[in-house]
């Protein structure tokens, strides 16, 4: 196989191209200009380039701070808990930093997509957070459409991305194997330019398709999986959310809500999995649906599938409850107003999922066995 490693890439690249695979990064991407982030990828050269990129906001992450203007931030690789300022919290170096079609570094995104975006929400969060108010349908939208994308911008999102890319090219595939067609093709094409001592044959060319993660590793590149992700994923959440039933959800004196760096709380539970199973970051078709995102200490925003109060008082247990989905599903850092033993013991029980694939093969089965049998291409 080593001889043929370039070789066998070169037709790889050709065919998946060929066949626009994986439809859910091709065929489901909305046309150009049917949303405003669409000429972030079309966008004309700039003289300086904004680097450090937020991906929870600071002025979000302001509404979680102390008296002192600091968050506190639970690290699940560390295990450790420190305060920081949000100038440094929830920042990555070029995460958004996107190239022209010259080939320019571009921070369009950045400047004239997620500022503009934290900034407008500001007025509507203060408003969520005042005593006893209750949220009328005309801000249902905007609030949509700024989560759909918070949720889409975070690192874990791009990650789950990432991996459900990859892990859809290779089974893909892997399924070409058993194509008849697809196997003669590689083959007439990869024994005329492989060495005459290779001894190419049918029957290693199809094993290569077979087994080709044995053979060779594929990785998605990171323009690729920022564009596709905000660009599908954006509309989906959008779609979703708006049509949610939205409530207010009060902590009692008690007890606080926590965020994290994946503010956007959303998850189902797994109707393939184990009981207690969850589906974390995605599974928006599901009905038992639900997105959470935390505005302050004392005030959360639960919207679900099904009809709930517009107002609701809640326990210290339910608390508990949403600041363990919060912690679950952090993929580094829990944040909080304070230093808590409380926290600590969260940060304990969900250090486990650092460093944990988001997708699993057997999700990735089931979808594609899922788009086969309804001829989704």
């Amino acid at each position: 196989m080593d001889e043929c490693r370039p070789i066998f890439k070169e037709y790889m690249s050709v065919a998946l191209a060929a066949h626009h695979r994986p439809a859910f990064l091709m065929n489901l991407i909305p046309s150009a200009g049917s949303l405003p982030v669409a000429k972030a990828f079309i966008c004309a050269k700039l003289t300086s380039v904004r680097k450090a990129n937020h991906y929870v906001a600071q002025s979000y992450q302001q509404r979680f701070c102390d008296a002192e203007g600091l968050i506190w931030v639970y690290d699940k690789e560390t295990r450790t808990v420190k305060p920081q300022h949000p100038q440094t919290t929830a920042v990555m170096m070029h995460l958004y930093t996107t190239e022209t079609e010259g080939g320019e570094k571009s921070d369009i995104l950045e400047r004239e997509v997620f500022a503009p975006l934290d900034g407008g929400i500001l007025p509507l969060i203060k408003r969520w957070v005042e005593p006893d108010y209750r949220i009328p349908e005309n801000e249902i939208p905007p609030m949509s459409y700024y989560l759909a994308f918070q949720h889409a911008r975070v690192p874990r999102t791009l990650e789950m991305f990432r991996e459900l890319g990859e892990k859809m090219h290779v089974e893909f595939i892997k399924q070409m194997a058993s194509d008849k067609n697809e196997i003669d093709k590689a083959f007439g094409d990869i024994a005329e330019k492989a060495p005459p001592e290779v001894g190419v044959t049918r029957e290693k060319v199809q094993e290569w398709f077979a087994n080709f993660d044995k053979h060779c590793e594929l990785k998605l590149k990171d323009e690729f999986v920022l564009r596709t992700t905000i660009m599908q994923n954006v509309p989906n959440y959008y779609e979703t959310f708006v049509k949610m039933h939205w409530s207010v959800v009060e902590a009692p004196r008690d007890s606080f809500f926590i965020t994290c760096d994946a503010p956007v709380v959303s998850f189902t539970r797994d109707p393939y999995g184990q009981p207690n199973a969850y589906l974390l970051g995605c599974g928006t078709a599901y009905p038992e649906f639900e997105m959470r995102f935390p505005l302050s200490p004392t005030v959360c925003v639960l919207a679900r599938k099904v009809k709930g109060q517009p107002r609701i008082k809640c326990g210290s247990k339910k608390v508990d409850e949403f600041n363990y989905m919060a912690a679950l599903i952090a993929e580094r850092y829990i944040f909080s107003h304070c230093k808590s033993a409380k926290v600590m013991s969260l940060l304990e029980r969900c250090a486990r999922t650092r460093g944990k694939p988001k997708i699993d093969d057997e999700y990735v089965r089931r979808r594609m066995a899922y788009e086969n049998q309804h001829g989704i291409v």
